[in-house]
């Protein structure tokens, strides 16, 4: 019987020890785990964005240049509500594929750009109207 008890005590001492070592091995996990987001969180993100190739791309698909421009506006101060970091590709010596930002359509950047509250700030249409204006 007293071995009995003895183990009990025993199994009992392993269980509550095993029981706290689990907790304090969950909260450390969770406190590391904390740090380590509030860190990368922190980080800005950088994309690369090749302007000159979207530019030249929406021109070959015959949109209008007010259009580019007000598209090449609106992706620069989108990305820049995001808390992103954006880079010309000229600037750049590499760019692993993870940073090189996705292009997006004229009307999905307007409903982000929508989203976050942000207007074009000029209107290129009548800019451009009076930069042609001047030379007829």
């Amino acid at each position: 019987m007293k071995i009995l008890r003895e183990i009990t005590k025993i199994v009992i001492a392993a269980s509550i020890g095993f029981i706290v070592n689990m907790y304090y091995t969950d909260a450390q996990i969770e406190r590391y785990s904390s740090d380590a987001v509030s860190y990368l969180s922190s980080m800005p993100k950088i994309e690369v964005v090749d302007i000159e190739a979207i530019t030249k791309t929406m021109l070959e698909e015959e949109i209008p240049p007010a259009k580019v421009a007000e598209y090449v506006e609106l992706l620069v101060r989108v990305k820049e509500v995001k808390g992103v970091l954006v880079i010309d590709t000229k600037s750049v010596v590499t760019t692993p594929k993870l940073s090189v930002t996705p292009t997006l359509s004229y009307s999905d950047l307007k409903a982000q750009a929508k989203i976050h509250g942000i207007e074009s700030e000029l209107d290129y249409e009548a800019l451009l109207e009076d930069f042609n204006g001047q030379f007829k």
